[in-house]
């Protein structure tokens, strides 16, 4: 990916900074299988990201919002201890 970005600038302003999109096309295209991102809401319009159904109206569009969140939910974990390193690492000289 790419990087670093500064600090207070907001995720869809460094995903867009960081042609990502460019590169899963690149990485999708045929005869490769397609790869998807997990993400939320606000990328639901961005081309190979996987994001949950607004509004599920079957059992299993709600079984994938459960299966996302679970990822999400892990991936959310993951930053809060990656965080909380760096910030150990950035404090402690």
């Amino acid at each position: 990916m790419e990087g670093p970005f500064e600090g207070k600038k907001n995720d869809w302003a460094m995903w867009s900074e960081s042609r990502a999109i460019r590169r899963l096309r690149r990485m999708m295209a045929a005869p490769r299988e397609c790869l998807y991102l997990y993400g939320d809401p606000a990328y639901s319009c961005t081309f190979g990201v996987c994001t949950p159904y607004r509004r599920p109206t079957g059992e299993a569009e709600v079984e994938f919002n459960n299966h996302l969140s679970a990822q999400r939910i892990s991936i959310e974990h993951a930053f809060g201890r990656s965080w909380q390193q760096w910030n150990y690492l950035a404090n402690s000289q």
